[in-house]
């Protein structure tokens, strides 16, 4: 069994990005800031090791996440996604079986992705205005009763910059590889099944398939090694 493919959206330059990886091992070689690291750190935050912060969003996201806040009309809260593609023999279906879409599935690939994603959107802006409310209250007011400065935060996305992981949480699904293309793009209105219900939590199932390491040494990059 070896990682096959990995998709990932919205996080940091890397807005829309498929990354084909081979069999034995797979060298990221590019100029600096095109997101080779950035690929390795966020298999190192969707395995839970470590924690988000704002600035891990896409920067054309900020403004949504500022619109959402204010209220504005067919404006979400974005998640950050990552699509993981294993490549698996008969032998290796007993790992995997809780990423297996079907009882008829067949073939070699398995998938499972993992967003993170709000965990309750709405009530993350009503916890934003209440902030941001009572920062309003706190500060001086001149004598016309208008507050002297406008405090932080000011709006969500400075919310969410102090708040990110309590207000967000990663979720897990399993992927059906019919309803892709080759590309690994998913059909028009495709939905994955939530990976719930099992004997193990889907970080538990992803730790059990792929190991994350950095190695930092006589000033080269970062490396990665997926196991």
């Amino acid at each position: 069994m070896h990682l096959r493919k990995l998709a990932v959206r919205n996080f940091r330059r890397l807005h829309d990005v498929v990354i084909d990886l081979a069999s034995d091992i797979s060298i990221f070689v590019g100029a600096n800031n095109s997101g080779k690291t950035s690929v390795g750190h966020a298999l190192q935050l969707f395995t839970g090791k470590g924690r988000f912060n704002i600035h891990d969003f896409n920067a054309e996201l900020w403004t949504d996440i500022v619109r959402f806040g204010e209220g504005a009309d067919a404006v979400s809260l974005p998640s950050l996604e990552v699509d993981i593609w294993f490549e698996v023999t008969s032998n290796d279906v007993h790992r995997v079986v809780d990423l297996l879409p079907s009882l008829s599935w067949s073939g070699s690939l398995v998938g499972m992705r993992v967003a993170f994603a709000p965990s309750n959107p709405e009530e993350i802006r009503s916890r934003f205005l209440a902030v941001r409310q009572l920062a309003v209250d706190a500060i001086p007011k001149d004598e016309n009763g208008t507050p002297r400065y406008d405090p932080s935060p000011r709006n969500l996305w400075e919310y969410l910059r102090d708040n990110l992981n309590d207000e967000y949480e990663l979720r897990y699904f399993v992927l059906d590889p019919t309803r892709f293309n080759a590309e690994m793009i998913s059909e028009e209105g495709y939905e994955p099944t939530p990976l719930t219900g099992r004997d193990r939590s889907g970080r538990e199932i992803l730790n059990s398939l792929i190991q994350i390491n950095f190695l930092n040494r006589h000033g080269f990059n970062r490396h990665l090694r997926v196991i």
